[in-house]
């Protein structure tokens, strides 16, 4: 037989405790606007993002640059040189130009969390204060060039780990604390060429899935780098973009190249081994290299 013990107790402890119910009741009504702040339950009277619009008004009430007109398309070159610049673009899907980003305060790019492709540039440049490109996670194509180039804060690009094209030039500099470059390793296809220069990173794990570089490999002054081999792991068209054994305008040959040089702890030998993979899959270019003084134990 079940005893009552336990059920006369609670019973007659609520009897003798008229707060109960209030204390559930009080309970009860916090939760709910936890829930509302957290964005689970958005109040449609509210304003999460502080911008001014009504979450039943703000197309994105997370993102505090943009309330209207998310998902658009933006037609022509912007210049972001500043804070207030951010709301020109916030909300911008597709870009029908260039971007350019320079000067900001802010730590991250939240401002860009609704940008998928850009039809022209994006650089990122002399952004003291940027930590990383938080924010980019959309973006997955960039028709010509993508340049982020001193950054003294940066430490991450992991917003960019969805961008898997891109048309022209590849080229990461200049930026003192950015030791670790993963966040662009979903890139299968550059189309141009690529320059890492003065950036401490250790290795070049992070292309480890690219498949296409269009042009030549320039890689210079990166104190800490080790080992380049990984960057050939999937590799299967290096240099093709390039009409081999002619010139340019100014008398120039064109050609292909594998630029490496001031590179204080690589190994000649991991270099020589490096361009010994790329001739493998056929690629006919030249290797330059000097200056990189890295022990061959």
């Amino acid at each position: 037989m079940l005893s009552l013990t336990p059920f006369l107790f609670g019973l007659f402890a609520c009897m003798i405790d008229p707060e109960a119910d209030k204390v559930q009741d009080d309970e009860t009504t916090e939760e709910t606007e936890s829930e509302d702040s957290s964005g689970g339950n958005q109040n449609p009277n509210g304003d999460s993002d502080g911008d001014g619009a009504l979450t039943s008004e703000d197309c994105d009430d997370g993102n505090p640059w943009v309330s209207e007109d998310c998902g658009r398309t933006c037609v022509g070159d912007f210049e972001v040189t500043g804070d207030d610049d951010l709301s020109k673009v916030a909300g911008c899907a597709i870009i029908e130009g260039s971007l350019d980003v320079e000067e900001i305060s802010e730590p991250n790019l939240a401002a860009l969390n609704h940008l998928e492709s850009i039809l022209g540039t994006l650089l990122i440049m002399n952004n003291s204060s940027l930590e990383t490109t938080s924010g980019l996670e959309n973006l997955n194509y960039i028709e010509e060039d993508l340049l982020i180039s001193f950054n003294d804060a940066l430490i991450d690009v992991d917003g960019l780990s969805s961008l898997k094209y891109i048309g022209g030039t590849l080229s990461v500099s200049n930026c003192e604390s950015l030791t670790e470059i993963s966040g662009l390793n979903g890139v299968q296809e550059v189309g141009s060429s690529m320059l890492l220069n003065n950036i401490p990173i250790a290795n070049l794990s992070a292309f480890d899935q690219l498949q296409v570089l269009g042009a030549s490999l320039y890689i210079s002054d990166c104190p800490q780098i080790t080992s380049l081999i990984e960057i050939s792991t999937n590799l299967s068209n290096f240099g093709n973009n390039e009409t081999i054994g002619t010139y340019d305008e100014e008398g120039y040959m064109i050609e292909s190249l594998f630029y490496v040089y001031n590179n204080e702890q690589l190994c000649e030998d991991v270099v020589a081994q490096t361009a010994y993979s790329f001739e493998s899959m056929g690629w006919e270019g030249k290797t330059n290299s000097w200056n990189n003084n890295g022990s061959c134990d």
